[in-house]
């Protein structure tokens, strides 16, 4: 498809795009896609330094793409010196962080500004820094709930200083839209896509029954009541494997044994290839915007054990019958992978519900009515 006007679209990212975790995954999927629905796009992706030295790579080169690096060596510092004082709030830590950021490089974001048609912003907080020294930005914006978006006592405040009804909410679920309490002209709900050419399932025999976590591993996760769960679970024939990194590697590289696998960070490749092997995925979160690896998981050919945390939104695959919400305390894993040892779904089915994912969640299909979004939006400031 080729677009007779050339648009310009920004989209800002708080972190670095090299990190490589799931927003900025998300991020490198939309530029991807965007650019094969319309190659006369102009894509320009504004990042900063911080978490640039991750250990993730990132997933993919981007071409034809402009890559703007905001730098500020005094941030991270003032950042960590917030979060240890108790009584300042870690939205408000990083809040100041990002401001810093946007005030030493003003003259790069009104220059920027000027020149685009549409601004998609992945973090809420990065808008009002933005809107206060660029007022005129204020329709070409569109607020990403990627990473939550706009907590209720929020609401009033920002949508005051930004004019409620002069940017587009991209929701990625219906919750987070009824929980903000807003659906404008420019509004929309789409979810986070997934590749379901790369996540297939396979058929298999094997009579061991396998579970699987993929994803960071963080406390929030519930990785901690994961691992004692098993230690409890009563099957010797059963194996976990855990994939990932975060706060909790080491206690998990702790409990590596005959039956509990250890793979650390694998990339995306082998990812594809790893999940499909396993039966059960087990998701024991305390919350999420989201949460893309149930998706991946269940385009995988895989049934989903998932925190009860994310009622609401994955209701779609309830509803096939590829999920079951479980309470996510030591006890409530624990009896669900009892209650579902020996699962091995039909290959029949995993195709049905790879089927559903397609047909509902890839890339392509999202990307293409992103665009159709964002070109309406664009269309207003041409």
């Amino acid at each position: 498809m080729q677009n007779k006007n050339r648009y310009n679209f920004v989209f800002v990212l708080f972190t670095n795009i090299g990190v490589g975790a799931g927003t900025e995954f998300a991020v490198l999927n939309y530029v991807k896609y965007l650019k094969e629905i319309d190659q006369n796009l102009k894509i320009t992706i504004v990042q900063t330094d911080w978490m640039a030295n991750s250990n993730n790579k990132p997933i993919y080169k981007l071409t034809d793409v402009d890559v703007i690096t905001f730098k500020s060596p005094y941030t991270i510092k003032i950042y960590k010196f917030l979060e240890k004082i108790s009584l300042i709030p870690h939205s408000v830590s990083l809040f100041f962080s990002i401001l810093f950021y946007i005030i030493l490089n003003n003259r790069k974001i009104k220059s920027i500004s000027k020149e685009c048609d549409v601004i998609y912003f992945v973090n809420h907080k990065d808008v009002l820094p933005w809107a206060i020294f660029n007022p005129s930005i204020r329709s070409k914006t569109v607020v990403a709930g990627h990473c939550g978006i706009f907590p209720k006592h929020m609401n009033k405040i920002l949508f005051k200083l930004l004019n409620k009804y002069q940017f587009g909410l991209h929701y990625l679920t219906k919750i987070q839209m009824l929980k903000v309490g807003r659906y404008g002209k420019h509004d929309f709900i789409l979810p986070i896509g997934v590749e379901t050419d790369k996540f297939y399932p396979i058929s298999k025999n094997d009579e061991a029954t396998r579970f699987v976590y993929f994803g960071r591993l963080e406390k929030s996760k519930g990785i901690l009541e994961l691992l004692e769960a098993f230690k409890k679970y009563p099957f010797n024939d059963s194996i976990l494997t855990i994939i990932g990194t975060g706060e909790l590697t080491k206690i998990v590289e702790s409990q590596k044994s005959q039956n509990i696998r250890y793979l650390g960070y694998i990339d995306r490749e082998s990812l594809y290839r790893e999940i499909s092997n396993h039966d059960i995925f087990v998701f024991p979160t305390y919350g999420e915007t989201f949460g893309t690896v149930v998706i991946e998981a269940v385009s995988s050919g895989l049934f989903c054990l998932v925190s009860d945390k994310l009622k609401g939104i994955f209701d779609d695959l309830e509803s096939i019958g590829a999920i079951e919400y479980i309470p996510n305390t030591v006890d409530g894993i624990l009896q669900a992978m009892i209650k579902y040892h020996g699962i091995k779904v039909p290959f029949d089915k995993k195709l049905e519900w790879h089927e559903f994912i397609r047909q509902h969640y890839d890339w392509k299909e999202i990307s293409r009515r992103l665009y159709e979004k964002l070109i309406e939006i664009a269309e207003l400031n041409k």
